[in-house]
C-alpha cells in the first residue's frame, strides 16, 4: 500500500489510518508539515463518530419504550 513517510517513532497513530483512508477512500497521504493538524483531524473525527453512535443508540432506546 501507498503511505506517508514517517520519520519519527509517534506518528503511526496517525499515518496508519490515513493509508487507510488513502487506499479506500482516496484521502491524501499524510505529510509531516500536516502532522499537527491531522493529529487534530483525526481526533475529532473519532469524536464525531462516538458521539453519531451514541445519539444513534440513544435513539433507538428512546424509539423501543
Amino acid at each position: 500500500m501507498v503511505h506517508g513517510i514517517q520519520n519519527d517513532w509517534f506518528s503511526y497513530g496517525v499515518v496508519l489510518p490515513n493509508t487507510i483512508a488513502h487506499d479506500v477512500f482516496g484521502d491524501g497521504l499524510w505529510i509531516l508539515r500536516r502532522a499537527i493538524s491531522d493529529r487534530v483531524d483525526w481526533f475529532l473525527t473519532f469524536v464525531n463518530n462516538m458521539k453519531e453512535q451514541k445519539l444513534q443508540t440513544n435513539l433507538e432506546k428512546v424509539s423501543s419504550c
